[in-house]
């Protein structure tokens, strides 16, 4: 397309992509699943990790008024606990054993108790993300308006358990900047290959023979190269050769002198 002289114009620049790769949904499935297992009382109240899934605002995601929410910092971390899971965690963590039946309102000591449950349980995903990990507070307010202070859009875990399930929500711009790898990128300093170890391997010559041959070749038989032993040695990466050489001894170790090395850029 043809512009006017003088047409007025505006800097194009593309979204950043905000999406979760694939590697880092592997990262974080990983994460969580791993910290689930230093919550207290997880096992016996058979918490295990369910459906995973993306919620652009509120309106996507509902929460039960009856949970009990509490957030993490910079409301980019919201974990609530449906009342019959709630009671069983609080007779777990006193000593008892909980029923399926654990219900009605929880007073002010279970409260306490489920405080520093959840303290523990975000705490514990957090770190393991190396996100921040203080404030922890329980919401006083109904999980609508919980919701609308989230900083949106979020990934939701569901954790199952046969008592109820819980929902652990996270800001997803947070969970990606904390699973981005720290150092350079290839595309930024490609010098970062230069300490990476790769498989040489250096061939003498090669030799064609028949299968039927091969299968009769045994201990002490000679298989005879198609060049003599003072032929140049080719020094061989992932199939391609890299450079060429002499075979020799070097301090009692059979070595390879190079002689060249072969072009590998590409036009």
């Amino acid at each position: 397309m043809l512009l006017e002289p003088g047409t007025k114009t505006e800097p194009f620049a593309p979204a950043e992509a905000r999406e979760l790769s694939a590697r880092e949904w592997l990262r974080l499935r990983e994460a969580v699943g791993s910290t689930l297992a230093t919550w207290a009382g997880a096992s016996l109240m058979g918490l295990h990790v369910g459906t995973w899934q993306c919620a652009e605002g509120p309106t996507d995601l509902h929460v039960a008024e009856a949970t009990t929410i509490w957030t993490g910092p910079d409301a980019a971390t919201l974990l609530s606990l449906p009342p019959t899971l709630g009671a069983g965690l609080v007779v777990l963590t006193l000593g008892g054993k909980p029923s399926t039946d654990e219900a009605g309102p929880l007073t002010s000591v279970d409260l306490a108790v489920l405080d520093a449950w959840a303290d523990h349980a975000l705490r514990a995903v957090l770190g393991r993300l190396q996100m921040r990990t203080t404030p922890i507070e329980r919401q006083t307010v109904s999980a609508a308006e919980a919701l609308e202070r989230m900083s949106w859009p979020v990934v939701t875990v569901t954790i199952e358990s046969p008592v109820g399930d819980a929902l652990l929500v996270m800001a997803r711009d947070a969970v990606r900047d904390a699973l981005q790898v720290d150092g350079p990128r290839l595309g930024d300093d490609p010098r970062a290959l230069l300490t990476v170890a790769i498989q040489a391997e250096a061939r003498l010559d090669g030799a064609d023979i028949s299968l039927a041959d091969l299968l009769t070749v045994g201990e002490g038989d000679v298989v005879v190269l198609g060049e003599s032993a003072a032929q140049s040695v080719g020094i061989f990466v992932a199939g391609q050769r890299v450079a060429n050489g002499r075979a020799g001894v070097q301090t009692g170790r059979v070595a390879v002198r190079i002689e060249s090395t072969e072009d590998l850029r590409v036009d």
